[in-house]
Protein backbone atom coordinates (compact mmCIF):
# COMPACT_ATOMS: atom_id res chain seq x y z
CA UNK A 1 0.00 0.00 0.00
CA UNK A 2 1.43 3.38 -0.97
CA UNK A 3 1.77 6.28 1.41
CA UNK A 4 -1.03 8.13 -0.41
CA UNK A 5 -3.35 5.12 -0.09
CA UNK A 6 -2.61 4.91 3.62
CA UNK A 7 -3.34 8.62 3.98
CA UNK A 8 -6.61 8.27 2.06
CA UNK A 9 -7.68 5.35 4.29
CA UNK A 10 -6.88 7.40 7.36
CA UNK A 11 -8.94 10.34 6.09
CA UNK A 12 -11.85 8.03 5.27
CA UNK A 13 -11.64 6.52 8.74
CA UNK A 14 -11.82 9.95 10.36
CA UNK A 15 -14.69 11.11 8.15
CA UNK A 16 -17.13 8.78 9.92
CA UNK A 17 -16.73 10.83 13.12
CA UNK A 18 -18.03 14.30 13.81
CA UNK A 19 -15.59 17.08 14.55
CA UNK A 20 -16.78 17.13 18.16
CA UNK A 21 -16.08 13.41 18.56
CA UNK A 22 -12.59 13.82 17.12
CA UNK A 23 -11.89 16.83 19.36
CA UNK A 24 -13.12 14.93 22.43
CA UNK A 25 -10.96 11.91 21.53
CA UNK A 26 -7.94 14.14 20.94
CA UNK A 27 -8.53 15.97 24.24
CA UNK A 28 -8.63 12.63 26.07
CA UNK A 29 -5.37 11.55 24.41
CA UNK A 30 -3.74 14.84 25.46
CA UNK A 31 -5.00 14.42 29.01
CA UNK A 32 -3.62 10.89 29.12
CA UNK A 33 -0.26 12.13 27.81
CA UNK A 34 -0.19 14.95 30.39
CA UNK A 35 -0.95 12.56 33.26
CA UNK A 36 1.79 10.18 32.11
CA UNK A 37 4.27 13.04 31.70
CA UNK A 38 3.50 14.32 35.22
CA UNK A 39 3.78 10.80 36.68
CA UNK A 40 7.21 10.26 35.11
CA UNK A 41 8.49 13.67 36.23
CA UNK A 42 7.33 12.99 39.82
CA UNK A 43 9.09 9.60 39.82
CA UNK A 44 12.33 11.29 38.70
CA UNK A 45 12.36 13.68 41.68
CA UNK A 46 15.09 12.80 44.12
CA UNK A 47 17.04 10.98 41.41
CA UNK A 48 17.53 13.80 38.94
CA UNK A 49 18.04 17.46 39.88
CA UNK A 50 14.84 19.52 39.80
CA UNK A 51 16.24 21.91 37.20
CA UNK A 52 16.91 18.93 34.92
CA UNK A 53 13.27 17.88 35.32
CA UNK A 54 11.54 21.26 35.19
CA UNK A 55 13.84 22.97 32.70
CA UNK A 56 14.54 26.65 32.53
CA UNK A 57 13.62 29.71 30.47
CA UNK A 58 14.98 27.95 27.38
CA UNK A 59 12.54 25.04 27.62
CA UNK A 60 11.41 21.93 29.41
CA UNK A 61 13.27 18.65 28.88
CA UNK A 62 11.42 15.91 27.04
CA UNK A 63 10.68 12.53 28.54
CA UNK A 64 13.47 11.20 26.35
CA UNK A 65 15.85 13.68 28.01
CA UNK A 66 14.78 12.41 31.43
CA UNK A 67 15.37 8.80 30.38
CA UNK A 68 18.85 9.77 29.17
CA UNK A 69 19.57 11.37 32.55
CA UNK A 70 18.33 8.28 34.40
CA UNK A 71 20.47 6.00 32.24
CA UNK A 72 23.46 8.25 32.88
CA UNK A 73 22.82 7.97 36.64
CA UNK A 74 22.56 4.18 36.43
CA UNK A 75 25.78 3.89 34.43
CA UNK A 76 27.65 6.21 36.82
CA UNK A 77 26.36 4.23 39.80
CA UNK A 78 27.45 0.94 38.24
CA UNK A 79 30.90 2.35 37.46
CA UNK A 80 31.31 3.62 41.03
CA UNK A 81 30.21 0.24 42.37
CA UNK A 82 32.66 -1.61 40.12
CA UNK A 83 35.52 0.74 41.06
CA UNK A 84 34.65 0.45 44.76
CA UNK A 85 34.84 -3.37 44.62
CA UNK A 86 38.30 -3.29 43.01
Amino acid sequence: MTHQEQLNNLIQGFSKYSREELERHHALELLDWAETDTYIRKKCRGIIKDEDIDGDTYGVPTIEDLVDKLIEKIINYKLKTINYKQ
